[in-house]
């Protein structure tokens, strides 16, 4: 790619039909009104085409916005920029040459104050996103995989769990205290954790390991299933899915409430939304290959459908990401108000209201 990498999406156009849905929810989340859908939908893109340039040497593999008005984007040459959003779009902050290789994980605190990354040099650089500085290196003696910022019940510190790529250990670290783990959990995984997030409201960390499973577990030495759930038994919820599907997922975000969590699946092309509370699953989009071109010949209303030469270019593109790394950090976000899920997909990037269970843009 050239010095100036971009990111460049065609935006979905509006429909009311309804997106592919497996899973039934157990409790039907309040319907928004018509004003407060528009009222969200003006924070959300809207433009048909849309182009940005980070300025980065390299392929940006990952744009995080903190909710102290940040963006932060990593290259795959493991610079680190911090933006700061304003009136008028962007204005650049501050770069960081934070590894010399890609950045294999990294986690925006809940409170939007501290951001982590680690890589293959077996370092954890932490940064103060307000001050945009580089406040703590951890040196960690395994191969990390998964990084999650979460609270220690115990003595209320703010902690980071490193996952090791090579066995079922969680490494948790207080940065300020000690380059030695503060805790260290074997047996909550069978195999090497790959994706983890803290979930504030339900005091538990979720994860999920290589095979597909995924354990909630609370940040002290029992580990167990957290009491703030509503659920007792796995059996009763449906966290084998991936498991079941022999598929892992490349992404793991919670909703700004903390009700939801969203997982992509590039194994089969799939985004499934999940109720925290019950583990049960609340909505699954579709976007594999073979159903877009179903779509695009069986969409009367022209909503989806595509100029047949632009469409066989994006299959191709398509094909050629689903074979490539990059593919694998496909990812799903949730607006700041938690009633929207937003995706990239074949014909551009969807907005789907999760209550009405539609794509609104």
């Amino acid at each position: 790619m050239s010095s100036h990498t971009s990111q460049k999406r065609h935006a979905s156009p509006p429909t009311d039909k309804d997106a592919a849905i497996s899973g039934t929810p157990t409790a039907k989340r309040a319907a928004l009104p018509a004003y407060l859908e528009a009222r969200h939908l003006e924070r959300l893109p809207s433009a048909e085409m849309y182009e940005r340039s980070y300025m980065h040497r390299d392929t940006v593999e990952h744009v995080v916005t903190t909710a102290t008005g940040f963006v932060i984007t990593i290259s795959a040459d493991g610079h680190v920029k911090f933006w700061k959003k304003g009136a008028q779009g962007i204005e650049f902050v501050k770069d960081f040459r934070a590894h010399l290789s890609a950045v294999v994980a990294h986690s925006l605190s809940p409170d939007g104050q501290l951001f982590a990354t680690t890589s293959v040099d077996k370092m954890v650089k932490i940064f103060d996103v307000t001050n945009f500085d580089m406040i703590g290196i951890v040196g960690v003696s395994c191969l990390p995989s998964a990084l999650c910022w979460i609270r220690d019940p115990i003595d209320q510190s703010t902690c980071i769990a490193v996952a090791d790529s090579e066995s079922p250990n969680v490494f948790v670290f207080d940065y300020r205290a000690s380059s030695e783990p503060k805790h260290t959990f074997s047996d909550i995984h069978r195999v090497p954790v790959v994706l983890m997030a803290y979930s504030s409201a339900f005091k538990c960390v979720i994860s999920v390991d290589k095979g597909g499973m995924i354990e909630y577990w609370t940040v002290d030495e029992s580990h167990k299933l957290p009491p703030t759930v509503g659920f007792s038994l796995k059996s009763q919820t449906d966290l084998y899915e991936f498991k079941k599907r022999k598929c892992v997922p490349s992404s793991l975000v919670l909703s700004s409430d903390g009700e939801l969590f969203a997982c992509t699946s590039v194994d089969d092309s799939s985004i499934r939304v999940f109720r925290v509370f019950t583990g049960k699953l609340y909505r699954r989009y579709s976007e594999a290959i073979d159903e877009s071109n179903v779509i695009q010949r069986s969409d009367e209303s022209g909503m989806f459908r595509l100029d047949d030469m632009e469409f066989g270019r994006r299959l191709a593109i398509e094909n050629e990401l689903q074979k490539s790394t990059a593919g694998k950090l496909s990812n799903a976000i949730f607006d700041e108000s938690g009633k929207f899920l937003l995706f990239a997909s074949l014909v551009g990037i969807k907005i789907v209201n999760l209550v009405a269970n539609k794509v609104v843009r």
